[in-house]
């Protein structure tokens, strides 16, 4: 995907992206080896995977395993800097649950 299409803006230079493990997974396979400003952004950005099977998150730079629960950890972090979430649909009703969800920017493919 060329372009920041979801429109973040300024959220891709000061805040964190948020992951499942299925998301990362692919996303960890793809991103890395694109070029152009907005792929550049996606993979300097802090990246945080919510896994329970997976023991590590090395293979795309700046990833690293919520160490904490979910809830708590976004809680603490979201009072500092936006939080991202990009597909990862397992974690976004514990998010909305908890009321944790500011804002859905949603895309359908195809266009």
């Amino acid at each position: 995907m060329a372009g920041d299409k979801f429109g973040l803006g300024p959220l891709l230079d000061t805040g964190v992206l948020l992951l499942g493990r299925t998301t990362w997974e692919l996303f960890a396979k793809l991103w890395p080896g694109r070029t152009g400003e907005f792929s550049t952004k996606t993979n300097t950005i802090p990246k945080l995977v919510t896994s329970r099977t997976l023991t590590g998150a090395g293979r795309w730079q700046n990833a690293a395993l919520l160490e904490d629960e979910l809830i708590p950890a976004v809680r603490r972090r979201k009072a500092r800097q936006g939080i991202i979430v990009t597909g990862s649909i397992s974690v976004m009703p514990s998010l909305a649950c908890h009321g944790l969800v500011d804002e859905y920017r949603l895309m359908v493919f195809p266009r």
